[in-house]
């Protein structure tokens, strides 16, 4: 065996050689040569088939971080339209409210305004100023309110 490890570690010597030397009295060297050979062949075709392997599971890599990306990309996107989505549902509430709004407090100014008419009407009510200046204020709110009224109508029709 000594001999064996002494010839393994001369660099001039093939496989072939080495094995040559190690069996020459075995009658089954050539088997043994060629068991040697065979495994030889199958561990050249076991890293092979490992390199494959190996550059397979890199593209497959790769490919899992493209659509990691593009994944990222459509999450982004249907976020920015669910946000979107919700901007117009508010600002479609806000502005089915401000209609609302303007019906409701346009009705009962017209009323305030039919009543402060028919005051205006009976001849006692220029006999008592106070009264007078009290009305002209009323008027003066409502011009304002209906102001305000005519400017959100502008805006839901935008």
């Amino acid at each position: 065996l000594s001999e064996v490890l002494l010839w393994a570690n001369t660099p001039s010597l093939s496989v072939d050689a080495l094995i040559d030397k190690a069996f020459k009295n075995n009658p089954n060297i050539e088997q043994i040569k060629q068991k040697i050979k065979s495994v030889g062949e199958n561990i050249k075709l076991l890293q092979t088939k490992k390199q494959e392997l190996e550059e397979e599971i890199k593209n497959l890599n790769n490919e899992l971080i493209e659509k990691n990306k593009q994944l990222e990309a459509t999450l982004e996107l249907n976020n920015n339209i669910l946000n979107e989505k919700i901007l117009l549902i508010k600002n479609n509430a806000f502005l089915a409210m401000g209609i609302t709004m303007n019906h409701e407090i346009t009705q009962p100014l017209m009323v305030i305004q039919g009543n402060i008419d028919m005051m205006k009407m009976n001849p006692k009510f220029e006999e008592n100023p106070d009264i007078a200046s009290n009305i002209n204020n009323i008027e003066k709110s409502i011009l304002r309110m209906k102001d305000i009224l005519a400017q959100m109508k502008e805006m839901e029709e935008i």
